[in-house]
């Protein structure tokens, strides 16, 4: 799966690994790893491959739970952590959340 990474600040982003997942309705559906990050320039962006998996148990309780109970909407929260290598900095939590709309 690819990601695009954007840096918003004025130094290269060199990052040794990643971590990220993604949650509908408070289901971890999709997980991954990567150690093979490219160099993110400054004020620019990049792409990063990354190795998913999916959660069959999580994908068949939302699924239950969307047949029993119908929603317009669905909660969803995407969360990473970024690996610097850098002892003082450490890894940089990167979370969004939001809602989508099923009824468009």
């Amino acid at each position: 799966m690819g990601l695009r990474v954007a840096n918003p600040n004025g130094l290269a982003l060199n990052l040794v690994g990643m971590s990220y997942s993604i949650e509908l309705e408070g289901f971890k559906l999709v997980t991954g790893v990567s150690n093979d990050i490219p160099s993110i320039a400054a004020y620019g962006e990049g792409l990063v491959n990354v190795e998913a998996s999916v959660s069959l148990i999580d994908g068949m309780r939302l699924i239950n739970g969307l047949l029993s109970k119908p929603q317009s909407e669905l909660n969803y929260k995407i969360g990473a952590k970024l690996d610097t290598g850098l002892p003082f900095i450490g890894k940089i939590p990167v979370t969004d959340t939001g809602v989508i709309n099923l009824a468009r």
